[in-house]
């Protein structure tokens, strides 16, 4: 019996250390800005979960949203030489209305300067179900402060942000001169490929689903009679997205006259803002593979073609963009 109470308490203890590790550790991790603790195309849904679970230290500024806003946005260009921490919670077809749920859970646990919320035709389709099961089960984590959650990924963690030397800046940059140094004609033939494979994409996946425009435009409705709750907060960005794109998804006319009545309410970046996006290039080859494929001409299966998404150049390029908008806020507490 005794040594059953000793067992016991041996696993509690060692349960409670492990988790005040990890709580220790992970909450200090992303202040070191080294290694993976700033890539968020590669870190991206442990960052989140570290987000929701942990608190880190010296949070200042949240990207929201959906898988746009992680391809979007480049951290590392955001924190040069930033004192406090600017860092993305995006999940994989999050909705509208659960980013604003997001948005209250984060803004209530960290109390941000600004929490960014990044906006996608996809977000306002209806939602399924299970997804949003699990965006429930998920945000229940940020009802508690500081919760323990037991997990023995610390010392993996650790190895990575320290010995990975993954930089998003610079492979963004090694993008950009990749792209330069093509002409027009390069990105012309592969739009001769791609242009059946895309319309087919969107005609067989995306174009067969439904939105619920009364909902939708309800919930924006509420959103606006509570605007100084959330105004000084919330900046909505609409995150740019191709024109095969915008020309082809049938519910993109319908998702900008949301963007509009948003920004009736709100401060949104709107996508024509920033013009340069529309071009193809920025959406070509997202994950930096192309050489790998060796001119491959499926572009679109082997992700040199995305659908929607930002590649490394475009995401540096919005990334400058945002910060060149918000100066004044992000570069709050900067080291001189």
């Amino acid at each position: 019996m005794k040594f059953k109470i000793f067992i016991i308490s041996l696993i509690i203890f060692i349960t409670f250390i492990v988790n005040l590790f990890n709580q220790i550790i992970v909450s200090n991790l992303y202040n070191f800005k080294t290694g993976t603790s700033l890539t968020s195309r590669e870190n991206w849904y442990g960052m989140c979960n570290d987000v929701m679970d942990f608190k880190i230290k010296n949070l200042d500024i949240i990207f929201i949203g959906d898988s746009h806003i992680y391809s979007g946005i480049n951290l590392e260009v955001l924190n040069e030489k930033r004192e406090k921490l600017i860092l993305t919670c995006s999940l994989p077809s999050i909705s509208f209305k659960n980013n604003i749920i997001l948005f209250d859970k984060l803004n209530n646990k960290y109390d941000p300067t600004k929490i960014f919320i990044g906006l996608s035709p996809f977000q306002f389709l209806i939602a399924d179900q299970e997804k949003e099961k699990q965006r429930k089960n998920q945000f229940s984590k940020l009802n508690y402060a500081n919760p323990y959650s037991f997990q023995f990924h610390s010392l993996k963690k650790i190895i990575q942000h320290f010995t990975n030397s993954v930089s998003e800046k610079e492979i963004a940059l090694k993008q950009i001169k990749f792209l330069e140094a093509q002409n027009e004609k390069f990105f012309n033939n592969f739009n001769k490929s791609i242009e059946n494979q895309i319309k087919n994409v969107l005609k067989k996946r995306y174009n067969t689903y439904k939105m619920n425009d009364l909902e939708n435009n309800n919930f924006i409705n509420s959103l606006c009679l509570n605007y100084k709750r959330y105004n000084k907060k919330i900046i909505f960005l609409d995150v740019p997205t191709p024109d095969y794109f915008n020309q082809n998804f049938i519910f993109y006319k319908k998702y900008k006259d949301y963007v509009n009545k948003i920004s009736q309410c709100f401060t949104v970046i709107n996508s024509k803002e920033i013009t340069k996006l529309n071009d193809k290039r920025y959406f070509f080859d997202r994950y930096f593979k192309f050489k790998e494929n060796k001119g491959n001409n499926e572009f679109l299966n082997n992700n040199l073609y995305d659908i929607s998404h930002l590649n490394y150049a475009g995401a540096y390029t919005y990334t400058n963009f945002i910060f060149n908008k918000f100066k004044k806020d992000i570069k709050q507490n900067f080291d001189e």
